[in-house]
């Protein structure tokens, strides 16, 4: 579990133990994200005559951001005076989430499944919160803000060059090369607002901020689910995890996410 710091694991040597050897080990990411869930740790372990195993630790970071049960990967390699294992070489290791969804505010009342007992306004605040968290998400909502303040700067602009267009371009003048410059100034302006507007609409279907919440939420909701011993997930019915995975889940992102972000963009 993460809070116990550190994980301390185990080298162990097969066959013969009668020559010394060495062997190098680091660790690598995988679903875990060295900096943020542990520390990542490189070394080299000596194996003495006689010697059956020999083990390292890596220190784990306990964070308060709800998670799946992450994992990160220790590779060995370099070997001297020994083999390594086709397979062995690498291992798994599991750091297990002891967070509450979605954040530890409500520890005390989710541990004692008094729900009603929650304010339903705080935890809709935990949950955006926790979506903020996440770098990618953050970065895009930024994004997204900045295309918002783009577009209104658009309105603006539109509403300038009209103004332009009815107090300049279109009174009579007698020099018909200022004229058609005025005009010109106002196709390439348009023409301008027009670029940024499409740009706009490009940028905001890149962005995807809905699907990166969903996939936040689905993909933590199914690893903590595979991660269940077999007995527990004998209690959890297949419908149920299907309709938390599709329906509440996009539930929870547009009524609840999406909403609150439409509300700062308005605000």
């Amino acid at each position: 579990k993460e809070d116990e710091g550190e994980i301390e694991l185990d080298v162990i040597r097969l066959g013969s133990q009668d020559e010394a050897c060495t062997v190098s080990y680091e660790t690598m990411d995988a679903t875990a994200v060295a900096g943020r869930k542990y520390v990542a740790t490189k070394g080299m372990l000596s194996f003495k005559p006689g010697d059956i195993s020999k083990h390292f630790k890596v220190k784990l970071i306990n964070d308060e951001t709800w998670d799946a049960t992450l994992e990160f990967i220790v590779v060995l390699s370099g070997a001297r005076g020994a083999t390594l294992g086709r397979y062995l070489y690498k291992s798994r290791v599991k750091i297990i989430d002891d967070d509450c969804f979605p954040s530890n505010k409500f520890e005390k009342l989710i541990a004692e499944k008094n729900w009603d007992a929650i304010p339903k306004v705080a935890l809709l605040r935990e949950y955006i919160k926790l979506n903020l968290k996440n770098p990618s998400i953050m970065k895009k909502v930024i994004w997204h803000l900045c295309m918002r303040q783009l577009k209104n700067a658009t309105v603006v602009a539109l509403l300038v060059i009209q103004l332009y267009l009815v107090d300049f371009a279109l009174p009579a003048t007698g020099d018909l090369d200022i004229a058609t410059f005025r005009l010109a100034s106002v196709c390439a302006m348009l023409l301008t607002i027009l670029l940024i507007d499409f740009a706009i609409l490009r940028a905001k279907v890149d962005i995807r901020i809905a699907g990166e919440a969903r996939s936040l939420i689905q993909q933590n909701i199914l690893r903590k689910f595979l991660n269940y011993e077999e007995h527990a997930r004998a209690f959890i019915h297949k419908t149920d995890l299907l309709m938390v995975l599709t329906r509440d889940a996009n539930r929870l992102i547009s009524d609840g996410f999406l909403t609150y972000l439409r509300l700062v963009e308005e605000g």
